[in-house]
């Protein structure tokens, strides 16, 4: 069956977009950098990457997003790099997206680029970690309580006899590739409970990286 890219999610544009427009030299400053990295997390991968192109923090995360993307998709079709980057390129060069396409004088120096960044020892298995992290049907991505004030009224006409804090607690997931928000009521009890569950789960943590360090066993998270 051959290998095909129907579309570039969106998520994975900006990534792209940069590395595009990222020099060769400053492309193979990155791949140098990434490939003297033992195994690393992904705050390591955007840091080195950061430093490297020289590029703010959110630029570099993008960068290792769409590189984390690009080395599951080619593991799972069982492709070469060689035979990955063209395919790659014209899916970016028929999304009409602009940042992503390129003239056809400068394709040769796009598929550099991607060659020396999609070939990693150092990304593939980073890209295996964040395999196993995410092989859940719902992942976790951002939340926040909004915290409101309720008046209570006796008589429309008079004024409020007090009023009630009220709080809601609005969860963004991922699921099935897509992007989905929950909202929950809280009360004052619930705001403590949640204060309690987060802290026992930092202390289980703590205590679990003292096992891996003592083992002499890399912490991956």
């Amino acid at each position: 069956m051959a290998l095909t890219i129907s579309r570039i999610p969106d998520r994975y544009r900006p990534g792209l977009a940069k590395i595009n427009g990222l020099s060769i030299e400053t492309a193979t400053s990155v791949a140098d950098a990434l490939g003297r990295l033992p195994a690393s997390s992904r705050k390591e991968l955007i840091a080195v990457v950061e430093r490297a192109a020289q590029i703010k923090s959110e630029e570099a995360e993008s960068i290792v997003r769409s590189l984390y993307s690009l080395y599951m998709f080619r593991a799972s079709a069982e492709a070469s790099v060689a035979d990955f980057v063209p395919v790659l390129i014209e899916a970016m060069q028929s999304s009409g997206v602009q940042g992503l396409a390129v003239p056809d004088s400068s394709k040769t120096a796009l598929e550099a680029k991607l060659t020396s960044l999609l070939g990693l020892s150092t990304l593939e298995r980073a890209s295996k970690i964040e395999q196993l992290r995410a092989d859940h049907q719902t992942i976790f991505y951002d939340a926040k309580i909004l915290t409101d004030l309720r008046p209570v009224f006796d008589n429309p006409q008079d004024p409020p006899i007090g009023a009630v804090v009220t709080h809601t607690l609005k969860i963004i997931c991922h699921e099935a590739g897509e992007h989905k928000e929950l909202y929950l009521a809280l009360d004052a009890e619930d705001v403590l409970t949640l204060k309690k569950i987060a802290e026992r789960a930092a202390d289980k943590m703590s205590s679990l990286q003292k096992v891996l360090k003592s083992a002499n066993i890399p912490d991956l998270s």
